[in-house]
């Protein structure tokens, strides 16, 4: 919740200086949602026995994937309302870039790490 609420700070205290238009728009609309879902990964990245149950961690698996394919539409939303903004790039780029770490900061599985020290070693 912290993650996303400094997201939206961040979002506020830039929009003025970097975007051009009256309205926030869909794409940035989509682009909060997905920065939003990027803080719920860092949580489950911090958290990963919530992704114990093999239903959580498809629903997770669900959701990384909708997060993915929503990146396609934000960019073809503010071209197509002619809102596309150096502000919209970046945000866009920013969550693209928080989402990966997030993804990628999830462990494969609950096992300490000195078990993979120790199946290395042989």
């Amino acid at each position: 919740m912290a993650l996303f609420a400094l997201a939206g700070a961040v979002v506020l205290a830039r929009l003025g200086r970097f975007h051009p238009h009256a309205r926030f728009g869909l794409a940035n609309g989509v682009t909060l949602l997905r920065a939003g879902g990027t803080a719920v990964f860092a949580a489950l990245a911090l958290e990963p026995a919530l992704l114990a149950d093999p239903r959580a961690a498809w629903a997770a698996f669900a959701g990384a994937c909708l997060l993915l394919a929503l990146d396609g539409l934000d960019g073809l939303a503010a071209r197509r309302q002619g809102l596309a903004s150096a502000f919209g790039a970046r945000f866009d780029m920013e969550v693209d870039a928080g989402l990966i770490l997030a993804l990628a900061a999830r462990p494969r599985d609950d096992r300490p790490a000195d078990v993979y020290a120790r199946l290395d070693a042989g």
